[in-house]
């Protein structure tokens, strides 16, 4: 009877261990508890998620990601640990969680997100007027040439960017990274421009004298985003000639087809490179004094009334006399000097007007106005008053 007794007693025991195995509602796991980290390297297409963060024991659990774009996750695709995805939109939040499984369960970490940064763009372009104005850039300085440096590197030379409505476009996509960046930018555009790669400036080749002005910029360093704002400076002088015929002429109207200033003690530089850095510089050829100034399109004055021109002169470098002459539409010329001095000498960014008068067979300069268009607080300056 002992015997029937213990093998009953097993029976039971055992009866006993299965009716606890079927009540267990969480068996045991393997599974450590997860905690989802920080996304690391992000730029403006790619970043590159971490290490799982796991509990005190590790068990025999396959770690992984969820990544999505929603924050819901439930368009979720699974990503591997450390892995750098690529082919990201700039500008967009993307959604991610750490998970881990023994092939039975899962546990998910919380849900964490991050944001790619935005592509390169220009924002606002303004242009100081020769009035000394900030005006905002409009269609008529579109296009502009924008040059790109990074403090590492990484230079995309000569971009045409242009102005659709309010928003100004580059031709190609420039992800912003994470390094400080800043532009050059000048205007009118143009593709044949020479650039040069190095210096941190870049020269435009430049034979002046032409009638068009040319402004420049450099952008602040672009620190904390993508967007730089581009306030284009006049980066040529401006000389404004006002003709008139004087009341001792006998004739009534003289007409000129054309004039030149000449160069013989090398005062204006008439070619060389516009240097777009801090300064506007000019940088100039050997030969760039060999060449006078020629406006050659021609014109009349009328007594009693001023015909203006205005021409975009590169600065002055040099002090001395200058002589322009007048050719008279029947071939004769008429000349009178003009003395650049240190208080009169063409910088960028000034107005410059001489009052030429044309007394029969002579041209005679009465005085000239210096204008600081940038700081004009003192007054304009005039000399031969």
């Amino acid at each position: 009877m002992k015997k029937i007794r213990y093998i009953l007693g097993i029976m039971l025991g055992l009866c006993l261990v299965a009716s606890g195995c079927q009540n267990l509602t969480e068996p045991d796991s393997f599974i450590p508890t997860v905690t989802t980290g920080d996304v690391i390297n992000v730029g403006s297409t790619y970043a590159t998620l971490p290490f799982v963060i796991m509990g005190d024991h590790e068990g025999s659990a396959t770690y992984y990601f969820y990544f999505s774009t929603s924050e819901d996750m439930k368009d979720k695709v699974r990503k591997e640990q450390y892995t750098t995805i690529k082919d990201l939109t700039p500008g967009t939040t993307y959604y991610y969680m750490a998970c881990a499984t023994d092939g039975i369960s899962e546990i998910r970490g919380e849900v964490k997100s991050f944001t790619t940064l935005s592509n390169f763009r220009i924002g606002k372009v303004t242009f100081t007027d020769w009035d000394g104005t900030v005006k905002e850039a409009s269609g008529d300085y579109s296009p502009i040439g924008v040059t790109m440096y990074r403090t590492s590197g990484g230079i995309s030379h000569n971009l045409k960017a242009t102005l659709d409505g309010s928003v100004w476009n580059l031709p190609i996509e420039i992800p912003a990274g994470t390094i400080s960046s800043y532009v050059y930018a000048y205007w009118p555009y143009s593709e044949r421009d020479y650039q040069h790669e190095g210096s941190g400036s870049v020269p435009i080749q430049t034979y002046k004298y032409d009638g068009n002005d040319y402004m420049y910029a450099q952008s602040e360093p672009n620190e904390g985003g993508a967007t730089v704002n581009i306030n284009l400076q006049h980066a040529m002088a401006r000389v404004i000639f006002h003709f008139s015929i004087s009341n001792n002429n006998k004739n009534d109207i003289a007409a000129i087809s054309s004039f030149t200033l000449s160069n013989g003690e090398k005062v204006l530089p008439t070619q060389g490179y516009l240097y777009l850095d801090e300064n506007g510089s000019i940088g100039t050829s050997t030969d760039s004094f060999n060449h006078p100034l020629y406006y050659g399109y021609g014109f009349e004055i009328e007594k009693g009334s001023v015909h203006d021109v205005t021409l975009y002169s590169i600065p002055t470098t040099n002090t001395g006399v200058i002589t322009l002459t007048l050719k008279m539409s029947d071939n004769s010329s008429v000349s009178t000097d003009l003395e650049i001095t240190t208080a009169n000498s063409w910088k960028k960014g000034n107005t410059y007007e001489y009052d030429i008068v044309y007394e029969q067979s002579a041209i005679i300069v009465t005085d000239v106005t210096v204008e600081d268009w940038h700081n004009n607080n003192g007054g304009d300056i005039t000399v031969n008053d």
